[in-house]
């Protein structure tokens, strides 16, 4: 196995590992209803779903026994303050939205299942939600009438041009009896969360005067974040070449830069994506002459997990992978042009409010890439300081 190799092989499991040993389980006051149409207060496990569940764990106690809900067992089940699912069996229309696997038909191709549908918009006129691997869909029902589908559907026509089919327009021009949304306003419409929200909050306002509670504060939450980062490490080379085998003794490497965080939209904000501009330098030298003048710019992309302790503390760990560009970088002896390979590394760190502290371990590089008979592994860890503006 080659050096890359394993260190791709050690970033992954590293990363892997650490995520297991600090998971998290977090359960929250919620309900459900059984077929019997008992409500059971209890703990429902949140797992701020990406794709609709068909399950979902649950305790009775603080220190009870975690038991399974199961869609043929319950009809529904919220989670207070947070979210809410209902059991629906509904015609669901599940063409692919993949652009290299569109249908030629340009109505929809429904078929029914039974369903636990998310509520979006409660009132006069609910507003669903549902999300599979591949595609979103919309549903929507009047009081106590039958759920339907919102339509919505790209479809392949003349062999290679695609078009959309944008009924739920219609539907909802066709429902929608109220003198504050013009037709206008409807037409405007797109298929997302935020122009479905609006419109149908809008109507149950029109037609009953207020809005009942929702669940879908989480579309208006910010989720980027900029810190900028300082931090200090210590460093050292691995030197080999034909008449040279030398290690460097450990010296302090400078750095710092800026990180730009975007947070994913499930799993209640534990998940995010990262690019860490930054610059570093690291000097050594030898009354000997030898000596190694490090300066780079580098543009680590990576993924971080949250770990939450409360509302203002969180623990978190790091897997990036960086883009690596050195400026006038060079050994003074011998004499050796570098090129070096990008980097992987991986932290663990402690969040307080805007704060940040984060030790950081970035796996061996070759800084001699270009030649075949030489290495020049450099290793380093780091202690990095962030502080967030916005």
């Amino acid at each position: 196995m080659t050096p890359n190799l394993k260190n791709h092989c050690l970033f992954i499991f590293v990363f892997l590992f650490v995520n297991t040993l600090f998971s998290q389980t977090e359960f929250k006051k919620g309900a459900f209803i059984s077929n019997t149409d008992e409500t059971v207060e209890c703990l429902i496990k949140d797992l701020d779903w990406k794709n609709n569940p068909n399950k979902f764990k649950y305790k009775l106690t603080e220190d009870g026994d975690v038991k399974d809900g199961d869609i043929l067992d319950v009809k529904s089940f919220e989670i207070y303050g947070v979210s809410k699912f209902l059991r629906a069996i509904v015609a669901i229309d599940r063409s692919n939205s993949n652009i290299d696997n569109l249908s030629e038909k340009r109505g929809p191709e429904f078929s029914e299942e039974q369903l636990f549908l998310r509520e979006l918009v409660p009132g006069k006129a609910t507003l669903y939600y549902f999300e599979a691997a591949n595609f979103v869909r919309f549903f929507y029902n009047l009081e106590d009438e039958k759920i339907t589908q919102l339509v919505f559907k790209k479809y392949l026509f003349d062999n290679s041009r695609i078009g959309e089919n944008n009924h739920f327009r219609q539907q909802i021009l066709n429902v929608f009896d109220c003198e504050d949304l013009s037709v206008s306003d409807i037409k405007r419409l797109d298929y997302n969360i935020e122009d479905l929200t609006n419109i149908f909050k809008k109507y149950n306002s029109c037609v009953s005067g207020d809005i009942e509670a929702d669940y879908d504060e989480k579309t208006n939450k910010d989720i980027f974040n900029f810190r900028v980062k300082v931090g200090i490490g210590s460093a050292t080379v691995d030197l080999e070449t034909s008449s040279l085998n030398k290690k460097f003794d450990n010296e302090f490497m400078y750095r710092f830069g800026g990180e730009l965080e975007v947070l994913l939209p499930f799993n209640n904000d534990k998940w995010a994506l990262l690019i860490e501009p930054s610059y570093q330098t690291y000097t050594y030298e030898e009354d000997t002459g030898l000596g190694l003048d490090y300066k780079t710019i580098e543009i680590p992309f990576g993924i971080r997990h949250y770990f939450y302790l409360n509302d203002d503390s969180k623990i978190f760990i790091n897997a990036f992978y960086a883009l690596i560009f050195q400026k006038d970088s060079s050994f003074s002896m011998p004499n050796l042009e570098l090129d070096m390979s990008n980097g992987q590394s991986v932290g663990i760190g402690y969040s307080f409010k805007k704060l940040s502290l984060e030790g950081r371990y970035e796996f061996s590089r070759d800084l001699l890439r270009n030649y075949h008979y030489m290495n020049a592994d450099y290793n380093q860890i780091a202690l990095i300081l962030g502080y967030q503006i916005f």
